[in-house]
């Protein structure tokens, strides 16, 4: 059982190298210079590795969501995963401290952003908005959040961010939000 993540890990390399191998084409020296990293042989497993560092580090920051928020709202939510939360509502703030869980697409974990988030929401009846900074939410997510007049919290544990964190370090992705 303990060989199988090293048979894993070496599966994937060979992947990576041979897809690597079949989609390279010889460029001249001008393309060369301004081509892409994927064209230059950053695809592969070569991306993995020289990115493996700053992905874990991003993943141990998802764990954690500690935002002071800052802006008119009252609402008021707590959340034992997705099935079992509440929230109603509405508050439009910025905020400072740990994002949490980053979500697909979102990049480099600002400590600072916007959150717009109003509605009301019980387990899986969600009717809360989801517009571009609603809050990206681990669907294991532990934690509370209240926004009263202009000042509010939200401290939350992120769990599937932990399998994350754990899975990356065979350099599987299961968020899907390593660069």
């Amino acid at each position: 059982m303990k060989h199988t993540a090293v048979y894993v890990l070496a599966a994937v390399l060979l992947c990576g190298a041979t897809a690597e191998a079949e989609t390279a084409r010889p460029q001249s020296s001008e393309q060369r210079q301004v081509a892409p990293p994927q064209a230059m042989g950053m695809t592969g497993f070569v991306r993995p590795i020289i990115s493996y560092i700053p992905n874990r580090l991003f993943d141990l920051l998802d764990i954690v969501r500690l935002r002071v928020r800052v802006g008119p709202g009252l609402s008021a939510g707590v959340r034992a995963t997705e099935f079992a939360d509440v929230f109603a509502g509405r508050h439009s703030t910025v905020y400072a401290g740990l994002r949490g869980s980053r979500g697909r697409g979102w990049g480099f974990p600002w400590p600072f952003g916007i959150e717009d988030h109003g509605g009301v929401e019980v387990s899986v009846v969600d009717l809360a908005s989801d517009g571009p900074f609603a809050p990206v939410v681990d669907p294991l997510e532990l934690g509370f959040e209240v926004q009263a007049g202009l000042v509010g919290i939200y401290p939350a544990l992120e769990v599937y961010e932990m399998l994350d964190l754990i899975t990356g370090f065979l350099f599987l992705d299961i968020r899907g939000d390593d660069f």
